[in-house]
């Protein structure tokens, strides 16, 4: 059987017809009859300087948060820089980013605010669309070389996306506005890759240091809990949002590593081990706290610092 090409990353998005556009989003605002907050503006400058975030920059991913889990309407749309590697074209990953990431309207806010609000969303939405919440859509990904197809269209000043929905997924529209904030016409764009749908489906952190280690039974006991009872506990939903945000940059870090096994080996004596020990005796909450000091710290070393203009 011939194996099936992946595209690459910098070219995921592109144009669909009037028709598909008005099919997903009038799903979406019937299905969600009381969301009146479906439409956002993105000025150009802003996409524009988040792809100058990396000289390695692959596209965006559009990530999707609710600032208040009792109000639908407050929804934000974060722009989260990603990168992939220079000898590999058809994975990306979300950058660690030192000073933040910004929403629509450009406000800045910390990786663990982001992570609140999707954890936020999802949660909201999740039920909504009757979604499992490992599966609901969190944000949606377009590469670098079809966002400035868009951007390069004339007289292009900002670009309104808008929120749909295709069966239980919450995909977006990408439309671009002029100067006066009037739609160019019948153009659009959508297939942008899903998240958690089209994910790189590289390990993360801790299956890394687990597999390297010959030690996977552990896994199962981890997995449990993420889907069972982690989200009940204080800070668990956010740092299930914010463990699975930083895990493809900070694996895709170490496994690159000159010193691999070793950060691998200290990650499992000093952080998974004791991890595991309190999932075993049931100190479901000491775990969650030793879980959000070893994430702060892994977000602290592989940050990267990028400021826009």
């Amino acid at each position: 059987m011939q194996e099936t090409k992946k595209m690459n990353v910098k070219n995921v998005g592109s144009f669909i017809s009037n028709e598909y556009f008005q099919f997903l989003t009038s799903n979406f605002k019937n299905h969600f009859p009381s969301i009146n907050n479906d439409i956002y503006i993105i000025p150009c400058d802003l996409i524009y300087q988040t792809l100058q975030s990396s000289d390695k920059i692959a596209g965006i991913r559009f990530m999707y948060g609710l600032r208040d889990s009792l109000n639908p309407n407050s929804i934000h749309l974060f722009l989260v820089p990603c990168v992939t590697p220079s000898d590999n074209v058809e994975n990306w990953s979300p950058l660690v980013s030192k000073s933040g990431y910004y929403n629509h309207q450009g406000d800045l806010f910390t990786i663990t605010e982001v992570a609140e609000m999707v954890h936020n969303f999802v949660g909201y939405y999740a039920e909504g669309v009757r979604a499992t919440y490992k599966d609901a859509t969190r944000g949606i990904y377009f590469g670098i070389n079809s966002l400035l197809d868009i951007l390069n269209i004339p007289q292009t000043y900002s670009i309104q996306f808008h929120l749909g929905l295709k069966d239980t997924t919450i995909p977006a529209v990408l439309q671009p506005l002029d100067q006066l904030g009037q739609p160019i016409p019948d153009i659009y764009m959508d297939y942008g890759g899903l998240d958690p749908d089209n994910i790189p489906d590289d390990p993360c952190i801790a299956t890394l240091a687990v597999e390297t280690l010959s030690i996977e039974k552990e896994l199962n006991l981890f997995r449990a809990f993420r889907d069972t009872s982690m989200r009940d506990y204080l800070y668990g939903g956010m740092l299930y949002e914010m463990y699975y945000f930083i895990s493809p940059f900070v694996t895709s870090v170490i496994a690159h590593h000159p010193n691999k096994n070793e950060l691998l080996k200290d990650l499992y004596n000093n952080a998974i081990t004791p991890f595991r020990i309190l999932i075993q005796n049931e100190k479901h909450q000491e775990a969650l706290f030793l879980l959000k000091r070893v994430l702060e710290d892994l977000v602290n070393t592989h940050q990267v610092s990028y400021t826009l203009a």
